[in-house]
């Protein structure tokens, strides 16, 4: 039988979002801002210097066509998520660690799920997202274009270089043009590491607490 999904990487900067808005909160009420800082990261593989390792499941992507009614981009396929929240951290540590080219773990779908053209509601072809309670109550829209312009360059070769990288993921049209994600860290391998087992139990208890990804399945949670 055909798997539902494969793990690979890629630069979560190559993602972009369903929903036009999303909440500053998970589901548990647990803020997005703290959630970022519990983001850590390791060495890369292959094309990318650094893997993100979050404290939340990994995200769902598919491979999904947006109507871009302000005729911005050509007309093409890009990588979706309907996980908007946690997208949204992963880019916010990816684009503080510019120019470094930043790669995380997701699932990549074969197939779209039923809720995602009811979800998909993206005034900007997922470009960017705005923050808020509500759909009136919006404080802040995030770019990772317009975050990583703040960003010191120490050449112009070097912002175009890594501009590239990240629009290398979006052209690839299928997941086998992906690289296969790496195996989970083993224990000693995190002893070695110096990290702190009882942290790495403790963050492998999250990613299986319905709080934050449940929270994304709810069409009515952005």
């Amino acid at each position: 039988t055909m798997p539902i999904y494969e793990e690979k990487l890629i630069c979560p900067l190559s993602v972009r979002f369903t929903q036009d808005h999303i909440r500053p909160v998970f589901q548990d009420k647990r803020r997005l801002e703290d959630t970022i800082k519990e983001i850590t990261t390791r060495p890369g593989t292959g094309d990318y210097d650094l893997i993100l390792d979050t404290p939340f499941p990994t995200i769902e992507v598919l491979r999904w066509y947006q109507y871009d009614a302000d005729f911005l981009e050509e007309p093409k396929n890009h990588w979706f998520s309907l996980d908007n929240r946690r997208l949204y951290c992963l880019q916010k540590v990816a684009a503080s660690l510019w120019p470094k080219r930043v790669a995380c773990t997701v699932e990549l779908l074969y197939a779209a799920r039923g809720g995602l053209k009811r979800k998909d509601d993206s005034t900007t072809v997922g470009r960017s997202v705005a923050i808020g309670h509500s759909g009136k109550q919006l404080f802040d829209r995030w770019d990772w274009r317009q975050a990583v312009a703040e960003h010191p360059f120490s050449t112009f070769e070097l912002e175009a270089a890594v501009r590239r990288r990240v629009i290398d993921d979006d052209d690839k049209e299928s997941i086998e043009d992906l690289q296969d994600a790496p195996a989970p860290l083993s224990m000693l391998e995190l002893f070695f590491q110096g990290k702190d087992l009882d942290d790495t139990n403790a963050a492998e208890k999250a990613t299986t607490a319905p709080s934050s990804k449940d929270s994304t399945d709810q069409t009515t949670s952005p």
